[in-house]
């Protein structure tokens, strides 16, 4: 009697040794960003991301989103990943240039013809052995998980119909910072920076004559209804939407965890770039019933609209490698796919 008991404690310890190893092991992960409820990379990119590891890991790594700067605004988010507020944020270069020069490269015009095309490239870059991945993220104690390139910013405006390129002189357009500033500027016109959630109040008070933007996040944030002008076209550069994690959290993953965060955040970004891109055209249609007209240019202009244009890239490279980084390698390496 005295061996069955034995027995069954030793069953009954080794088992609660084992609940207790996997209960150690489970994980729960805040992540944040600055975006409203309901943008289209929540529904369609994270919360199909947030879903897929809670599958794949058996609830073993949770995730709990804190969207619309619930946990800090967009500018911050890569001061309260590293300080550990939150485990994984939105981190937008154009905010924090100062901090992430080199990930301004995604802004420059006339890089990447689709989302896909530049999320793919951006991802190479990213990574380990990879550019910005050893030179911005790897310094910065923080790792791209999940991200994708938006489609090609376009111009619109409220009251400018954007015939010549200058008629923009003088023009007050709303940036994110960064590399837009540069393209505003070549432009002739001012660049006023504007967060996101702010941008309706300033075109509606006429602090921003209009905005750069791809279409899709025109209608997010319901500006159709300022806007009177479009420009169509790919040579305004476009943005990317990086969620990073601290890299102290992601040593603190086992590697399989560390596995699963990876490849879901690949394969979420990548159905977040097809659904951006499938999305363009049917974005543009809405804004044109809601009034919007395209800006028509003499060819003429095109041609000084994108040579224009042209100039910022090799500025911006100039500029930075001055500094000491490597930005004419990596204008070279996003080209050809993100590949050093």
């Amino acid at each position: 009697m005295r061996q069955i008991t034995c027995a069954g404690l030793l069953a009954t310890a080794t088992l609660a040794a084992a609940l207790a190893s996997a209960a150690a092991q489970d994980v729960t992960l805040r992540i944040a960003d600055s975006l409203p409820v309901g943008h289209y990379t929540s529904t369609q990119g994270i919360q199909p991301w947030i879903k897929a590891i809670e599958e794949r890991t058996g609830g073993a790594v949770k995730l709990d989103y804190y969207p619309a700067s619930q946990l800090g605004q967009g500018k911050d988010l890569l001061a309260l990943t590293q300080s550990g507020v939150t485990d994984i944020a939105l981190i937008q270069p154009a905010y924090i240039s100062e901090k992430l020069p080199l990930s301004g490269i995604v802004e420059l015009p006339e890089l990447f013809p689709s989302s896909c095309d530049g999320t793919k490239a951006y991802f190479q870059a990213s990574a380990e052995g990879g550019i910005l991945g050893d030179e911005e993220y790897g310094p910065n104690g923080v790792r791209l998980l999940f991200g994708a390139i938006l489609s090609p910013y376009q111009l619109l405006t409220k009251a400018i119909p954007v015939e010549t390129v200058d008629q923009l002189k003088g023009a007050k357009l709303r940036t994110g910072g960064g590399t837009q500033d540069l393209l505003v500027s070549k432009l002739g016109a001012v660049p006023v920076r504007v967060p996101g959630p702010e941008m309706y109040e300033a075109v509606s008070r006429g602090t921003a004559d209009g905005v750069i933007l791809p279409y899709a996040s025109v209608i997010t944030y319901d500006l159709q209804k300022l806007l009177g002008y479009t420009t169509v076209t790919s040579g305004f550069g476009t943005t990317v939407t990086a969620y990073m994690i601290n890299e102290d959290k992601w040593k603190e993953l086992s590697p399989e965890h560390q596995q699963i965060l990876a490849e879901t955040g690949y394969e979420a970004s990548m159905a977040l770039c097809a659904y951006i891109d499938a999305q363009a055209d049917e974005a543009l249609k809405k804004l044109e019933e809601a009034g919007v007209k395209r800006s028509e240019m003499p060819d003429a202009e095109k041609t000084k609209m994108s040579e224009v244009l042209g100039t910022a890239a090799g500025e911006w490279a100039a500029a930075l490698d001055a500094r000491g980084l490597p930005a004419s390698d990596l204008l070279k390496a996003m080209k050809s796919g993100g590949t050093n």
